[in-house]
């Protein structure tokens, strides 16, 4: 009697023999590694939903030596979610996402259905192992390592980065940092823990000497780029492909002595010195330690001691009585004091402009009177380590075009963006210049004393471009990113570059392409922008499709969406 008791417990217990319980649903599948297609075991799936009756549910099991897993007794509801996870080699991953970081599919359950032949795909994290030496070959003990992303979201507008990881060197100066998505990278030391040195890009001498314990004549060891340089432009990218262990990946640390930049502000209408300014020097580049930007109170003249070696904006804010005097100026700090700097101080200025008009006479008066310019401020004006009203407008300026004139007004000294508004699809800006300067190759470096007007010319013999993005199984992809990128010969011209959003059936389309060669990209997840550096593009050379666009034509075609990166 005991042994068949005992028998018919092993039987209720054994894999894979499991009781459903009426009204229930469940699920099975495969979790696989997305690079080698290999199964993944031990990994956790987590399967989270909502119930008929509003309760959140979550269950959870973990694969087996197949990678198999299975799930049964789900309340039946919609919008589950399915996420593996196994945090010593993979990233997180959802059902049906495109992409890591992308959003998943979720799935509705039925009463009695049994889902089968799920598969979740997991990408392999990576790591990036080196040594950090400070310049007379010592070893970099127990310093901070960061690894930093490239940043796209501003346009191609400055460089920029964000901290994603940081680690310490160990007695022998190495490091290595792990669980890195594939992407591109920066990495960086920052062998100095002298707070000149390891902390923001520049200091107020009166506050230094209140808080830190050192002279500002002292050589140190500023953040420092791999594979050996304090500048962000300077430093070299790491490619890091998914499941990848990249050694060696050394940062020569170099030494620096900090800088003195000093001169003077003065009203730019009348020659004499400001009496009260606020003097903001800004990092041009956009990295995480540019966010505390320091800033001074002067009189007339100014005298900034333990700058570190850097590219800079000097931004003056004053008043002269009521009226409002701005300045700017850049200054490239190097290995060298920087002095007699003039810093001229104006009120808010304005600038005329004129529309031309390269074509059908007929055309002419409908695009000039519906036309409008205007004038977006370049980063860093727009970053929260500045009051935007500070250095410009936070709104774009504006002008409404009337008989191919027009004038923007509120202009303060600062780089600008030239885009135009047209009220016909064909259209497009052929030409902008300020001067001798092409403003839609280089921005529009707005000068209160410039006398020049700004010429733009349109033309209306644009070309378009539409067709359908499509995955390998030729099936349509909705809410794909497409990106027209000019090409190699014009990358500067901002203007030239378009995106959007397809629409359920993956349809896009494109109008008042300026005739010339595009290369038309489509991804189901990117970040915003990253089309506009040509080292992420790189990583895409030979998908998507080229073309050339000829006047007044008209091209359709199928769009096969880029593979990710992997």
């Amino acid at each position: 009697m005991v042994a068949l008791v005992t028998a018919a417990i092993v039987i209720l217990l054994a894999p894979g023999i499991v009781q459903r319980k009426s009204g229930t649903a469940s699920l099975e599948g495969t979790v696989v590694d997305v690079k080698s297609g290999k199964v993944i075991s031990n990994a956790v799936v987590e399967v989270t939903g909502v119930a008929m009756d509003g309760r959140v549910l979550s269950y959870s099991t973990k694969t087996a030596t197949d990678g198999r897993f299975s799930i049964f007794g789900l309340a039946p509801g919609g919008g589950y979610q399915i996420i593996s996870t196994r945090p010593d080699s993979y990233l997180p991953a959802h059902y049906g996402q495109p992409s890591p970081f992308e959003p998943g599919r979720p799935i509705t359950l039925i009463a009695g259905e049994h889902i089968q032949g799920l598969e979740i795909r997991m990408t392999p994290t990576s790591e990036v192992l080196g040594r950090i030496t400070y310049h007379d070959g010592r070893l970099a003990r127990h310093v901070r390592v960061d690894v930093l992303k490239p940043s796209h979201g501003r346009s191609n507008a400055g460089l920029e980065a964000k901290l994603l990881m940081s680690t310490q060197t160990n007695d022998r100066g190495e490091y290595r940092l792990k669980g890195l998505p594939p992407g591109q990278y920066y990495v960086r030391a920052i062998p100095s823990t002298n707070a000149l040195f390891a902390g923001p890009a520049v200091w107020d001498m009166g506050r230094l000497r209140r808080d830190l314990p050192t002279r500002v004549e002292t050589e140190g060891y500023p953040p420092t780029y791999f594979p050996g340089t304090t500048f962000l432009e300077d430093a070299r990218r790491v490619d890091l492909p998914a499941g990848t262990s990249l050694s060696g990946i050394d940062i020569l640390a170099i030494r620096v002595r900090p800088r003195r930049v000093s001169g003077v502000i003065v009203n730019g209408g009348t020659g004499k010195g400001v009496r009260l300014t606020r003097l903001v020097m800004i990092p041009r580049e956009i990295v995480p330690d540019s966010v505390e930007v320091r800033s001074f109170e002067v009189r007339d003249s100014f005298d900034i001691l333990g700058v570190l070696p850097g590219a800079y904006w000097l931004v003056a804010i004053s008043k002269d009585g009521q009226v409002p005097l701005f300045g700017r100026v850049p200054i490239d700090v190097i290995d060298s004091d920087v002095r007699d700097i003039v810093v001229e101080a104006m009120p808010e200025g304005e600038l005329d402009g004129r529309l031309y008009f390269d074509g059908d006479p007929h055309e002419s008066s409908v695009i000039l009177a519906n036309a409008q310019v205007t004038l977006s401020p370049r980063p860093p004006s727009s970053l929260r380590m500045l009051d935007r009203s500070i250095v410009t407008t936070s709104i774009p300026i504006k002008s409404v075009v009337e008989k191919g004139s027009f004038k923007l007004q509120g202009l303060r000294p600062w780089d600008y963006r030239v885009t135009v508004s047209l009220p016909t699809p064909n259209a497009y800006v052929a030409a902008a210049r300020l001067g001798s300067v092409n403003v839609l190759e280089e921005a529009l470096r707005y000068d209160a004393r410039a006398s020049s007007e700004l010429e733009i010319v349109i033309a209306a013999d644009g070309g378009s471009v539409e067709g359908q993005v499509v995955n390998e199984k030729a099936e349509p992809v909705g809410a794909a990113t497409v990106a027209i990128v000019p090409g190699y010969d014009r990358r500067r011209r901002l203007d030239l570059y378009r995106d959007l959003t397809t629409d359920d059936l993956g349809q896009f389309k494109f109008d008042g392409l300026e005739p010339g060669s595009y290369w038309v990209l489509a991804w189901e997840g990117v970040e915003r922008g990253a089309w506009y550096d040509r080292d992420f593009l790189r990583l895409y050379e030979g998908q998507g499709k080229e073309i050339y666009v000829n006047s007044r034509s008209n091209q359709n075609f199928s769009l096969p969406v880029c593979k990710p990166w992997m």
